[in-house]
């Protein structure tokens, strides 16, 4: 079974930060069939998306901006891995500040399973997992 996250909103953000990584699921694939991946950090989250920062909107041969394709997102917690099917939105150059230095991401969450959606929710009700 499936968790869907519903029409876009302006759902309540929690900083919650942690790292994660990016990568298109049709491929994009460095040579080794196994798909480049962009890891970064979270700024912040929601139910209905993430703020994700990352080094470059480069993703081997696609511009994430351009790619207009889903991207998967795995988000790394203590004892968890979260994975999810995200909508780029926007993005937004940061300014040199020590960590968060690069571009601010914005991404829709589109899927994620029933489980991780479970783990997902506890995240954002300030629970660790």
């Amino acid at each position: 079974m499936s968790g869907t996250v519903g029409p876009p909103k302006r759902a309540p953000r929690k900083q919650v930060r942690c790292l994660f990584s990016l990568w298109l699921p049709d491929g994009n694939s460095s040579g080794t069939g196994r798909p480049i991946k962009l890891v970064g950090f979270t700024r912040d989250m929601s139910e209905t998306g993430l703020a994700l920062i990352v080094p470059s909107l480069n993703l081997g041969h696609a511009k994430l901006p351009e790619a207009n394709r889903p991207l998967r997102v795995a988000l790394s917690f203590a004892t968890k891995t979260v994975e999810m099917t995200t909508a780029f939105t926007r993005y937004k150059r940061l300014e040199a500040r020590g960590a968060e230095s690069g571009y601010l991401l914005g991404v829709r969450i589109i899927e994620m399973s029933a489980e991780d959606l479970a783990l997902y929710q506890k995240v954002l009700r300030g629970q660790e997992i």
